[in-house]
């Protein structure tokens, strides 16, 4: 093993061990490509053959340059998110890396591991490899759409939606593999535009989900923690949603109730409830007042509602839900929304977990966490029915959400196209195409076995297709354990304990946001000072650049300081980000311009210290919730 190769596999393996091992293990590359010196032997290139014909990947002569030229066209901007397909000979990769700043991000997918190698016996990489704002992926890999999806989402917000995202494809590699490179293109934005879409937030959003997590905090200090629970390892759990398709099997679904773990939506607990059918849990995602009144409030009221049935609901539920619900609650929360993972990693004995974007997800996710195998899927149309409709009836539904048909969307400008659950093409929203994403990903991240037992509505990739009939006849073989019963025996910390502990964490948090609250006035001050300054300098755009990247710096700093915090502020971040692109670069040159961004950047500043004002209230108001709880009978 040549010392050259032995550093570039070590930085392979620090940001993809997994690839590194793959790549060690290949066996010789085909015969199709060959790794040449350049005429001055400084340097290397690819020679590829297709169907007879030699072309070079990059210069003979000077690749470098002719990288640096095509590179050039991207027009890259202070936030970047671009992908690459395939390293070569690194030049492309070099060249782009040179452009970039600490902001930005570069995605490469290899679909040619065999070439890479032999590249990594010739050519020093680690300069491609060892930054940390590179991410590589196994482009051969069936799963490298879901890995990728995991790791971007951890990728800087302001980069998915503030700067320039863009796709590279090496130009002669382009011409001779271009179905390949269309796909790799294809599922990379595809990802971009799934984080996107379920990756953003809105500072009053977030505070009100803080504030309705602090209101429940009785509950949510007596609840227990779902991963616990072992006794359901490898039985069989049904997931039932609210798709037109569910009436085609709810029979069957009643008549093997006894022998399977029951998780509903929301949506159809009624329903359920009056076939006779009495779930274990039902899972609850949104937290408006509207899903309680639909859904709950007459059920509670005329105590329809068993003692056997156990809420699952998030920290964020609508409080009365909690207040009035008469089975036992199970609070959850999301551990991809920074503000909701605080909550898990700080209470003893909840749970967070990826919940996804529906009550469907949610509850794939609460069986998934149980141990549950096979996971059944049914009413899970996630498309318009052959007559038009979005909902089974007898489900408040219409009255929710109004009776939807296909019609009713199309104005909407809504629509997408999926494959169907018999192959034909349905149309579907496009937010149920998202819900329809996220199974897909689950299902190949965890290898779990998912049957779709719909009998209908949209196909979604890695499950198995049958009837529910079939699926009873081959899992529903023997009794399960009513959940109530676990939960009701499972033996929990004292919560005046949770709670003194608890305290102590939401009393640090307050001390972390009164000193960011002190900093972001201080660069308030700064700024009105500066704007003042400015207009009796004698030299104004000298020192209008001076103190843009000063106040530019201490901001940067005060985002830095608190990831909750930053969570709750990230769109007003963005925001920020943002209206510096638009001006037309990123830097001061002209009193207009610093006027412009002066004025815009103290609203937003005064903006952030408004939220982080109203987040002090919001702990404040916790801490004696929560005192008042301890001691409580």
């Amino acid at each position: 093993m040549s010392e050259i190769y032995s550093q570039n596999l070590k930085a392979l393996a620090e940001i993809n061990p997994y690839l590194a091992n793959k790549i060690d293990q290949l066996n010789d590359g085909a015969d199709d490509f060959t790794v040449l010196s350049t005429k001055n032997n400084s340097d290397y290139t690819l020679k590829v053959s297709v169907q007879d014909k030699e072309q070079l990947v990059h210069s003979l002569y000077r690749p470098r340059s002719q990288a640096k030229r095509q590179i050039e066209k991207l027009d890259l901007g202070y936030y970047n998110l671009i992908g690459v397909a395939g390293i070569g000979c690194g030049h492309y990769i070099r060249e782009i890396l040179r452009c970039f700043n600490h902001e930005s991000q570069l995605i490469i997918i290899e679909n040619r591991l065999d070439m890479l190698k032999e590249v990594m016996k010739q050519q020093d990489l680690t300069d491609i490899l060892i930054p940390r704002n590179v991410m590589i992926f196994d482009g051969t890999s069936q799963e490298y759409t879901h890995r990728m999806q995991q790791v971007m989402r951890r990728i800087d917000y302001n980069a998915l939606v503030a700067g320039n995202v863009d796709f590279f494809k090496t130009p002669i590699l382009k011409e001779i593999e271009r179905d390949k490179y269309n796909k790799i293109q294809k599922e990379f934005f595809k990802t971009i535009h799934f984080l996107a879409k379920t990756l953003g937030n809105d500072p009053g959003d977030t505070l009100i989900g803080v504030d309705q997590i602090f209101t429940n905090m009785k509950h949510i200090l007596n609840s227990i923690n779902l991963g616990k629970i072992d006794a359901y390892q490898n039985k069989p759990a049904v997931c039932v949603a609210a798709g037109p398709s569910l009436d085609k099997n709810i029979d069957v679904l009643k008549e093997y109730q006894d022998e399977v773990l029951i998780i509903t939506a929301d949506t159809v607990l009624g329903k359920l409830l009056n076939k006779g059918i009495i779930p274990d849990i039902v899972g609850v995602v949104e937290r408006t007042k509207e899903v309680y009144n639909y859904f709950f409030r007459d059920l509670i009221a005329e105590d329809r509602i068993p003692q056997e049935v156990t809420l699952v609901t998030g920290g964020v539920a609508y409080p009365e839900l909690y207040n009035n619900f008469p089975g036992r609650k199970i609070t959850v929360f999301r551990n991809n929304i920074y503000t909701e993972e605080w909550f898990a990693d700080n209470i003893e004995g909840v749970t967070g977990f990826d919940i996804g974007n529906s009550v469907a997800n949610l509850n794939f996710s609460i069986a998934q966490v149980l141990g549950c195998e096979p996971i059944i899927l049914i009413g899970q149309d996630l498309a318009f029915s052959s007559d038009g409709l979005a909902h089974t009836g007898d489900t408040r539904y219409d009255e929710f959400e109004g009776k939807l048909t296909v019609d009713d969307v199309s104005a909407r400008d809504d629509l997408v196209e999926v494959k169907g659950y018999n192959g034909e093409r349905l149309v579907a929203r496009k937010w149920w195409k998202i819900f329809k994403d996220w199974f897909e990903y689950k299902i190949a991240e965890t290898g779990i076995d998912c049957i779709d037992a719909t009998e209908g509505g949209a196909y979604i990739e890695g499950t198995e297709v049958k009837t529910l009939q079939e699926t009873a006849e081959q899992y529903f073989t023997q009794k399960v354990t009513p959940f109530h019963q676990l939960v009701n025996s499972f033996q929990m910390k004292e919560v005046d304990s949770k709670a003194d502990e608890f305290k102590e964490k939401v009393l640090e948090k307050l001390s972390k946001l009164e000193e960011i609250r002190e900093r972001i006035i201080e660069v308030i001050d700064l700024l009105e000072k500066t704007k003042q300054e400015f207009e009796e300098s004698d030299d104004a755009i000298t020192y209008a650049q001076k103190k843009y990247g000063e106040i530019n710096t201490e901001v940067a700093m005060i985002s830095q300081m608190d990831m909750f915090f930053l969570f709750t502020c990230q769109a007003i971040f963005v925001q920020l980000e943002r209206y510096k692109v638009a001006l037309g670069d990123l830097s001061i040159d002209t009193e207009e311009k610093f006027d412009k961004w002066s004025s815009y950047e103290l609203d937003k500043l005064r903006d952030i210290k408004r939220i982080c004002n109203l987040t002090l209230k919001l702990f404040r108001v916790g801490v004696e919730n929560i005192e008042g709880y301890i001691g409580e009978e």
